[in-house]
């Protein structure tokens, strides 16, 4: 790996508290759209290549290369209770599970008779519920194009529960990307990508929303959307907005930004004290040092829930 000598941007002195002085380094470049980054239980990262279609594994020195292809422009990444996959494949329009031997069940793919938009990122609560965001976008010719592409009525977010029941369950978030829980479960963050915020919702027993506010304002003279969301053990989150990876307090106070040389996508703690920030981007990966731990979903499940990895 090669370290890059970026510095970054410190608006509070928390940020000393929470980033390591060491250097951000380099992971990789080789990729087309990196996404969804996901620590697994044998101790490697997967993560999506949307523009290849594929999902990569990576862990130097050995493990490196191609995990899945024909990935169905898989984006974001997470693991279920039972330590399966999940992911959100946009180009599909659905939100599919892996199984022990590698076969794909389509979780859901269709809400009131119609196609899903393009699910973007999910998270899964510890009873077994799914949270996704399933919002369209279009990049440049998103004002043109968009209404004619979206099958769907709104971006929204969903909620699939263990019974398989699919319920919409806010369109108060404009461009829903991005999604994270709060250490206990209490609040739900979704990254608003077209208004350069986080919304934090309350959370009830049911997987209800309520009390949508502004959480996080990543207004900035640096360029790039809000898009992925972590929290680490102690509320404090990791969000890919303008410049870089925005660090802030439990409470949304912005206390810094992580540079990185392009346009970050998403990021997910990584290693086994989930204290490395493992980052994708529009120019490649990258991995900085923290001082306090992640919430990793490495430890959910049985490991023969993910056999299919070899």
């Amino acid at each position: 790996m090669t370290s890059l000598q970026i510095k970054n941007i410190v608006f509070e002195p928390g940020f000393d508290d929470l980033v390591d002085e060491y250097p951000l380094w380099e992971a990789g470049t080789t990729y087309g759209f990196p996404e969804g980054p996901l620590f697994f239980p044998q101790g490697f990262m997967v993560f999506s290549d949307i523009s290849h279609e594929r999902l990569i594994r990576y862990c130097p020195p050995f493990w490196n290369g191609v995990l899945r292809e024909n990935s169905g422009g898989a984006n974001g990444n997470t693991l279920d209770t039972a330590g399966r996959l999940v992911s959100c494949e946009g180009n599909f329009k659905r939100l599919t599970r892996t199984e022990p031997d590698g076969t794909i069940t389509i979780l859901a793919d269709s809400y009131d008779g119609k196609p899903l938009n393009a699910p973007n990122d999910v998270v899964v609560r510890s009873d077994g519920a799914i949270f996704f965001t399933d919002p369209i976008f279009m990049g440049d010719y998103e004002e043109a194009l968009a209404p004619s592409l979206m099958t769907q009525t709104a971006n929204r977010v969903f909620r699939l529960d263990p019974d398989g029941a699919l319920t919409p369950i806010t369109e108060e978030v404009s461009k829903p990307n991005g999604l994270a829980f709060s250490p206990d479960e209490s609040l739900l963050y979704v990254v608003n990508s077209e208004e350069h915020n986080v919304a934090a919702f309350d959370v009830d027993a049911a997987g209800a929303l309520t009390n949508y506010r502004i959480w996080l304002d990543m207004e900035h003279r640096l360029e790039g959307p809000g898009d992925g969301m972590k929290v680490d053990a102690r509320g404090n989150g990791y969000v890919t907005g303008p410049g870089g990876v925005w660090v802030c307090d439990p409470e949304g106070t912005a206390l810094g930004i992580i540079r990185t040389p392009g346009a970050t996508t998403n990021c997910a703690f990584y290693g086994f004290d989930s204290k490395l920030l493992f980052i994708t981007a529009t120019t490649g990966t990258y991995i900085i040092r923290l001082k306090q731990p992640g919430i990793s979903v490495y430890d959910r499940g049985p490991a023969e829930g993910l056999a299919w990895v070899g």
